[in-house]
């Protein structure tokens, strides 16, 4: 078993058998060569000989795409193929001097044959030029071959490659001889031969030869030992899978557009189906409603009639009866009154009842009046049963009183009825400016211009009975704003195009529909507009100061009427904005106040309303306007909120005063002492009582005839009390009867005219409609209830026509939505109209757009649906699943490459004192947001399909289709955003470790940056890690055997600036890689490269021009050196 490490360099892969330069920098006109034999050598000469120059043809011929090497001294192919040597002061200036300065007859030609234990590989370029461009030929053949041998003599016909193509011909199926026209087929074919990885070994090549410090180590791994990621080609198949289902996606959502457009015209033609159907119902039952109460009418009042007849009788009968009794009792009561009056004794008892019963009555007056007085001064804080002065002392101070609250009453200069009064107007203003407020916010929020009110529902009507859009009559105001840098004159601007912008624009297609309207229609407002005719206006033509309102203003310029409006502005409203002090230098202009001179008129208009911004209506985003009605509705809120708070508060006082007032006047009603005084007028009442009893007592005969009157006469009273009534009742229902018997022969007559209708059915479908309506009804509640029916009839007639003429505006409205969206969606869906465009604008072709949304609803959205939900689970799940794997096997591809490395790495002794270490790398997840956030949308991405089954909730693939989208798009449209975060080199940070092999426990010392290091250290782990990554990329295996690797290294200026001791590192390490090198250094520096060389090449310059270069052994180099043989050249090659 053959290991890596053998200290035999021959043993395996490519080596460089020998290379040939002719006419290459300063060698020229003849074929210089090394034959290193594969084994390592060392290039030297004095400075400026042209040891750069010879190993950067080798340089070109290995790395033959100018990204990929580095030339010295901004050198270039043509100024190698030319000779350039160096430059000279002449008269004319400074002058490049050149060995071969024709370019019809340069030419160059680089060889270099390399082998391994089984065949030769010769790498071939020539440069010719063609007029003054430089033609190149890439070859590599599968033969040892010569310049002098096989490509001489050379042309630039290409003569001499088929004469090559004869002399090798193909083997088999097998070209000895590739050519190739161009660098990177060369360079591909190379990288396979060499069985070298990827084009980074190219680079590796070039990076070695220069031998730089390593910087960054994190940044030398990623971009010189792993690969990019080639994921571009991958990228675009999910790009194409996206947009198939970015392409069902819109379908769907056109779908669902139209079904959103189109669900208010079914939803309104519904509507107003049903509002028809119940207008019929109504107008019917209305009909039916005179007929009904007719029929009930007169069904009550044969009732009524028959019930009032047998009252009648009754009445009459029982009066007379009375009658007959009455006249009895009295001729009995004229018989007791003469028994009485004949006794003297009785005659003064009667008189003396008499006089009770009037101071009986008197005192009981007395009584109620002192009561209702103590109940009167009790509510107002005075004494109850006062005595006489207090009497007529609380007389006074209620008077006093009384006076006070009519004063604070009725007070006009502040009392408290002034006061409501003033605060009740105060809240129905503000009421009414809420009222106002909140029906034009309600209007702002509905559209995108700053015009509210009467004049913008005019224009709406105007749309709907035209079906034009409001883009096609749009308000001028909709299409101007202020510019926002001159905010300062925008109050004034306003006043000055305030009347101008609250004109509407009538194109001419609409002019004559929109005149009918207007003239027909109470509009019930005023409206202004202008008839538009297209012209060209040639506004370039028509002068534009700097400080005139077109200056400061911008006008929609996506509106066909833009030219127009300017035009107008222009010619018409060319106001000039200026100070007040050079106002008077123009014929038309206006202040930031708003100072408008007109010619000789000028006017200022400072009215609250002007003022206020609420008022502006210029601008086609209204989200300011909005704002400021908001703010200004909360004012008044407030406003009122403190009006009703002041007026609760008022009429609360004002309640209390005059419930005060009402108990002082009630008071004041008593205004003599004596009124209350009942005690004075019971002492004589009892006195009569005494004296009356005295004389009952001396006479019995008389008080028994009395009390026997006393009952007949109450007796006689009660019956003609009874009597009246029943006379009046008699009269009453006399007249009642007539009455009812008029009533029935005129519902006799009304019916008549309605014989041959058939109202059975209709009455039953009348009472159902109005059970509630008709639950307890009787004849004497039938006209109210009958009034009420019908009343309620024609109010609800009247509001199911207005709902049906908005409903036909709104239907209308609708149809003209869906026949022609606005922009916004039309710039969405480019094909809208091909599906519209026949549809007809009028209600009666409702039908045609009721058929379009069921078929949609039915069949079109659903196959969409399905559509996209099986191009989002199917494709785009597997598509994005797919490169995510990709992007995943990368990674571990790369943690497998860093795995090898390590491999390498492992064997390699990076220190030997105080205890041997070794280095290995690592890999950490980087922790850049971007990478991150990459890394997390491939995965959350995914749908919950399990969820969807089960819910049906097309937000959840909705959500998902958002989710793809914006990485889609991010993908696409940030190329170098997606190269960063798809180059899964950046998932990685790279850091190398320095482990002890005694102690493996011991912590690693880290290297992640080598700017911290000594130069000796930078040198070390430089050339360690680069050794690494030679080993990776030129596909040396663990076992150094396999034949098909590069094993040639260059490198110049090889001991530059180390000491001898990292030099001879670099040596050993080379060695231990089964690498063979090709060192180019100084002559002092031979003696650290002696032990690991095999031979020299010496180059040397002759006649300060040309370069030349021979083989020898070391001894003789050495004594070439130390007897100074050759001349030193101040040259810098």
């Amino acid at each position: 078993m053959y290991s890596l490490f053998s200290t035999k360099s021959g043993e395996a892969g490519y080596r460089l058998q020998y290379f040939e330069a002719f006419n290459w920098g300063t060698f020229d006109k003849e074929v210089f060569r090394i034959s290193p034999q594969c084994n390592t050598t060392l290039i030297t000469g004095a400075n400026g000989s042209g040891k750069t120059t010879f190993i950067q043809g080798l340089l070109t011929l290995i790395v033959p795409e100018k990204r990929y090497r580095f030339y010295e001294h901004q050198r270039t192919e043509e100024s190698y193929v030319l000779g350039e040597y160096g430059d000279i002061e002449t008269e004319s200036g400074r002058q490049i001097q050149r060995i071969r300065d024709d370019k019809s007859k340069a030419y160059s030609i680089l060889l270099a044959t390399f082998k391994n234990e089984e065949r030769y590989v010769t790498l071939i370029q020539a440069r010719w030029f063609a007029g003054s461009e430089m033609k190149r030929k890439y070859i590599i053949a599968f033969k040892p071959l010569t310049i002098e041998g096989d490509l001489n003599p050379f042309d630039s016909k290409g003569e001499w490659l088929r004469n090559l193509n004869k002399k090798y011909p193909k083997i088999g199926t097998k070209e000895l001889i590739q050519p190739f026209e161009g660098p990177s087929k060369y360079a591909e074919a190379l990288l396979k031969v060499f069985g070298m990885r990827s084009s980074k070994a190219l680079t590796l090549f070039d990076q070695t030869m220069r031998l730089k410090v390593l910087g960054s180590l994190d940044q030398f791994v990623r971009e010189n030992m792993l690969e990019e990621s080639k994921i571009e080609d991958d990228f675009q198949n999910l790009r194409s899978n996206y947009q198939k289902l970015l392409d069902a996606h819109h379908e769907m959502q056109k779908a669902e557009k139209q079904l959103e457009l189109l669900k208010p015209v079914k939803e309104n033609a519904e509507e107003l189906e049903k509002t028809k159907n119940e207008l019929q119902i109504l107008s019917k039952l209305k009909e039916t409603s005179p007929v009904y109460f007719h029929h009930k009418k007169m069904d009550y009042l044969e009732t009524e009639m028959e019930k009032e007849s047998i009252e009648l009788k009754r009445i009459t009968e029982k009066e007379l009866d009375l009658k007959n009794e009455i006249d009895a009792d009295r001729e009995t009561e004229k018989t007791l009154d003469a028994d009485i009056r004949n006794d003297e004794t009785g005659k003064q008892i009667q008189e003396l009842d008499k006089e009770i019963r009037s101071k009986t009555a008197d005192k009981t007056k007395r009584e109620e009046r002192l009561n209702r007085y103590n109940r009167a001064a009790i509510r107002i804080n005075f004494d109850e049963n006062p005595s006489e002065d207090l009497f007529y002392e609380q007389i006074t101070r209620a008077n006093r009183r009384h006076e006070e609250i009519d004063d604070e009453l009725k007070n006009k200069e502040n009392g408290i009825q002034k006061r409501l009064r003033i605060l009740e107007n105060e809240k129905e203003t503000a009421e009414k400016q809420h009222e106002e407020k909140a029906k034009e916010l309600d209007e702002l929020t509905k559209q995108k211009n700053n015009i509210t009110g009467r004049i913008s529902e005019i224009q709406q009507e105007i749309l709907a009975i035209t079906g034009a859009t409001q883009s096609e009559i749009p308000f001028i105001g909709e299409l101007i704003q202020i510019l926002p840098k001159e905010k300062n004159w925008e109050m004034a601007i306003e006043k000055v195009l305030h009347n101008f912008a609250l004109r509407l624009i009538v194109p001419e297609e609409y002019y004559k529909q929109v005149n009918e309207y207007v003239n027909e229609k109470d509009l019930r407002g005023k409206i202004r507009y202008e008839r538009f005719q297209k012209e060209n206006f040639m506004n370039s033509l028509l002068s534009k100061d700097k400080d005139s309102i077109i200056s400061k203003i911008e006008i929609k310029r996506e509106s066909e009427y833009a030219d127009w409006i300017e035009n107008q502005i222009k010619t018409k409203y060319n106001f000039i904005c200026t100070s007040k002090d050079d106002l008077p230098s123009y014929n038309k202009a206006v202040t930031s106040n708003g100072l408008i001179k007109n010619g000789t008129l000028h006017e200022k208009d400072d009215r609250q309303k002007a003022l206020s911004r609420e008022s502006f209506v210029l601008g086609w985003d209204n989200k300011e306007k909005i704002k400021l009605t908001r703010d200004s509705l909360k004012q008044i809120e407030t406003l009122i909120k403190s009006k009703r708070e002041d007026i609760s508060k008022f009429e609360k006082r004002q309640k209390r005063l005059e419930d005060e007032k009402e108990d002082i006047t009630k008071f004041l009603q008593y205004e003599n002492y004596s009124d209350l005084d009942w005690k004075v007028i019971s002492l004589e009442i009892q006195k009569l009582i005494k004296r009356k009893e005295e004389l009952e007592k001396s006479n019995d005969r008389v008080k028994l005839l009395k009390a026997q009157l006393s009952e007949l006469q109450a007796n006689i009273n009660l019956k003609e009390n009874e009597r009246e009534k029943l006379i009046v009742s008699r009269t009453t229902k006399k007249t009642l009867l007539n009455d009812l018997e008029n009533q029935f022969s005129q519902c006799s007559s009304f019916l008549d005219g309605f014989k041959d209708i058939l109202f059975e059915e209709r009455f039953l479908e009348f009472e159902s409609k109005f059970k509630k309506e008709l639950e307890g009804l009787n004849y004497s509640n039938l006209p109210l209830r009958q009034k009420a029916v019908v009343d309620g009839l024609t109010k609800d007639i009247e509001y199911q026509t207005s709902i049906q003429r908005r409903f036909e505006l709104q239907l209308q409205s609708s149809m003209q939505n869906f026949k022609q969206p606005d922009d916004s969606i039309i710039q969405i869906f480019k094909d809208w109209t091909s599906d519209t465009h026949k549809l007809g604008k009028e209600i009666t072709f409702v039908d045609d757009y009721i058929e379009i949304y069921n078929r949609i609803e039915r069949e079109e959205l659903i196959e969409n649906r399905t559509k996209f939900k099986n191009y989002l689970n199917d494709n785009m799940i597997k598509g994005v699943s797919d490169f995510k794997t990709l992007l995943d096997n990368q990674e571990e591809q790369i943690l497998e490459s860093i795995e090898a490395l390590n491999e390498s790495l492992k064997k390699i002794d990076f220190k030997k004192n105080p205890q041997t270490t070794f280095i290995q790398l690592f890999a950490e997840r980087e922790n850049s947001k971007d990478i991150q956030d990459f890394r997390l949308s491939l995965k959350e991405w995914k749908p919950d399909i399990a969820e969807y089954e089960r819910t049906k909730d097309d937000q959840i693939l909705e959500s998902s289709f958002l989710k793809i989208k914006e990485l889609i798009t991010k993908l696409t449209e940030k190329e170098d955003w997606r190269k960063r975060v798809t180059d899964v080199r950046n998932w990685l940070k790279f850091l190398a470790k320095e482990f002890y092999r005694e102690d493996m426990k011991r912590p690693p010392k880290v290297y992640d940056n080598t700017a911290k290091l000594s130069s000796g250290e930078q040198a070390q782990i430089t050339y360690t890690i680069m050794g690494a990554a030679i080993a990776y990329q030129y596909g040396i295996l663990k076992d150094g055997m396999n034949t098909n690797s590069f094993r040639f290294i260059c490198v110049d200026e090889a001991f530059a600036k180390q000491d001898e001791e990292k030099a001879v590192y670099l040596m050993d390490l080379t060695q231990k890689l089964n690498l063979q090198m090709l060192l180019v250094t100084p002559d002092d520096k031979i003696h650290i490269a002696e032990p690991y060389i095999s031979g020299v090449h010496i180059v040397h310059r002759v006649n300060n021009r040309n370069s030349r270069i021979f083989d020898t052994t070391i001894e003789q180099a050495k004594k070439i050196i130390d007897q100074k043989t050759l001349t030193t050249s101040d040259y810098s090659s």
